[in-house]
């Protein structure tokens, strides 16, 4: 019989629960499904999660971490608003021609609570909503900081303007997850980019046509 490495099961549980839950589903994916996948025994699994709901949490919590992660590089390399966006686009175009992208999973997530019990469900929109504040946060402040660098304009109200950026994706990523149609995506961009021009700054403005 193969050994656990107990350093690394709870990582390999996790990476491969991940993987199924995001493109099957959380509901469609069994638990004997991710230890075959993984070969890792029952009593390992529930020494490291307790429960699938409890890996179901874990795996939120990974997701949130990793679209905090990529949404903060794309900030770090783009000076202003409407670059951001339009890098932001163009990273999920690539992971979709790669056939890594499969929609948003905290939206996907949510479709699948109905089929919960009520103390369950409440446990998963807790989480889910853990996330909306954060990505709300996240982009305030980011525009905030535009708006204090003269970037965008002083009078715009940034936390409206988050929420726009927020339903703009989310409804442009539902589509796509219906019809896996890119054109949504490019809808998307097209959206973004009006929106970033409707709040720029004069100033941004005149340089953007200098350059």
């Amino acid at each position: 019989m193969k050994k656990e490495n107990p350093n690394n099961t709870k990582a390999v549980l996790l990476e491969k629960a991940s993987e199924l839950f995001y493109e099957k589903g959380f509901l469609a994916t069994g638990v004997q499904e991710i230890l075959n996948s993984t070969g890792v025994t029952p009593p390992s699994l529930y020494h490291h999660f307790g429960s699938k709901n409890n890996l179901g949490l874990e795996y939120l919590t990974k997701k949130k971490d990793e679209f905090m992660k990529g949404l903060l590089i794309i900030q770090k390399r783009n000076r202003t608003l409407s670059s951001f966006l339009q890098s932001w686009c163009a990273f999920i175009e690539k992971q979709i021609d790669n056939n890594k992208y499969f929609g948003c999973p905290f939206v996907k997530f949510s479709y699948e609570i109905s089929g919960m019990t009520p103390s369950d469900k409440k446990i998963f929109q807790e989480k889910l909503k853990e996330f909306d504040l954060e990505w709300s946060d996240f982009l305030v402040k980011y525009l905030n900081d535009l708006r204090l660098r003269g970037i965008i304009r002083k009078n715009i109200d940034t936390s409206k303007i988050s929420e726009q950026l927020i339903v703009l994706f989310q409804g442009a990523i539902s589509m796509w997850t219906l019809t896996k149609d890119k054109k949504n995506i490019k809808i998307l961009k097209n959206n973004y980019r009006e929106l970033s021009d409707s709040i720029e700054s004069i100033r941004e403005k005149k340089t953007h046509k200098i350059l």
